[in-house]
Order: structure tokens, then sequence, then C-alpha cells
């Protein structure tokens, strides 16, 4: 791939190919959310908890015995998860159920 390969020489606007996509695109705000539903899903233990919850709900003790990981992560990484609403958390007697 040369380093031109993506400069357009044409100085032409394909005006209805613009205004068309233009028509489509959606709200910033959808972009935004996107990005920010990607950027939690860029770190590979926040992944890796999310598939251990699809599995069954756990608690945070079970879910560290899973990944090998301390309770202490892995409870900083679910208030991650759980401020952007992808797991929920319930009290079953002393125990913290968490679920996705």
């Amino acid at each position: 791939m040369s380093k031109n390969e993506f400069i357009c020489d044409c100085n032409i606007i394909h005006k209805e190919m613009v205004e068309n996509t233009l028509k489509k695109m959606p709200k910033e705000e959808l972009f935004l959310n996107l990005a920010e539903f990607f950027k939690i899903l860029g770190d590979t233990t926040r992944v890796k908890i999310l598939f251990a919850l699809d599995q069954n709900e756990m608690c945070v003790c079970d879910i560290a015995n899973v990944l090998s990981m301390t309770k202490s992560s892995i409870s900083h990484q679910l208030g991650t998860l759980r401020r952007c609403g992808f797991v929920k958390c319930r009290k079953v007697r002393k125990r913290s159920i968490l679920c996705a």
C-alpha cells in the first residue's frame, strides 16, 4: 500500500453521494455512546468478567477464582461495569450476586 493511496486527485465533490451519506449519519450522541461502549470492552479483564457472568450469576469471590485474580481487582473492574450499566448486583443473604 503506497502512502498516497488514499489521496483523491479529482477535486470534484460528488454532491449526491455526500448528501445521501449526510442524511444517514446518526446523531453525535450515538457515536459518543458507541465509543464509550468499545472503550469499556477494550479491557480484557472486563471482557472476561462479562463472559463469566454470561455463563452464571456469580459473586466477586467466584469471579476472582475463575479469573485467578484478587477480589480487589475484580471489584474495581466490576465498579466500572456497573456504572456503565453492563452488570447488576443483588443481595442474597450476605452475598452480593452479580449478573450481566
